[in-house]
Order: structure tokens, then C-alpha cells, then sequence
């Protein structure tokens, strides 16, 4: 990876994460962004995101629920289009290629 300007000087891949590496790349302020990783109220969205995933039996990524459809793995944007206009509940497995 090339250098990421920090301040005076420069960093290199090896002195920091790649995320904060793509973050500094990004121009985010990577200070700003810990702060709010830190906040309860993320935490709290994100156990219940965890525990509605439980429920759902949804363990791993990628994942798409929409009105009551979930397609677990990789799905192609035409089937996941048909899924968010259906309103009947159902549960697929992907077979995407």
C-alpha cells in the first residue's frame, strides 16, 4: 500500500490498521468515528441487530430481509427486488452463481 499522509509526515500500512488506513484515505475523522462506536445507543442497536439475527437464524453475512422474505448468502439484485415487493413471508436459501 502506498503512503497515507498523517499530519507531518507519513504512515504506512504496517504502522496502522487497515481500517484506519482506508479511514484516513477516506478523509473521515477517525477520532469522530471511535467516539461514536463507543456510544451506548450504537451498542444497544447492535445487540438487538445481533439478537433479531439470532432469532432469524441468520448467522453469517451476506444476508437480506424484506417484509417477512429472508435470502441468506449472495442473492442477484432482481431477486432481491422480487423479495422487497412480496408481502408474503418466506425463507430462501440462495442459489446465486
Amino acid at each position: 500500500m502506498a503512503a497515507i499522509e498523517v499530519g507531518p509526515g507519513h504512515a504506512t500500512r504496517s504502522h496502522i490498521s487497515p481500517i484506519t488506513a482506508l479511514t484516513l484515505q477516506c478523509r473521515y475523522d477517525v477520532s469522530a468515528l471511535k467516539t461514536a462506536a463507543l456510544d451506548g445507543a450504537i451498542t444497544e442497536e447492535l445487540a438487538q441487530a445481533r439478537e433479531l439475527a439470532t432469532a432469524l437464524k441468520i448467522s453469517g453475512t451476506p444476508g437480506f430481509v424484506a417484509r417477512g422474505t429472508i435470502i441468506r448468502g449472495m442473492a442477484p439484485s432482481d431477486r432481491r427486488l422480487a423479495a422487497a415487493a412480496t408481502s408474503l413471508p418466506t425463507i430462501e436459501a440462495s442459489n446465486a452463481e
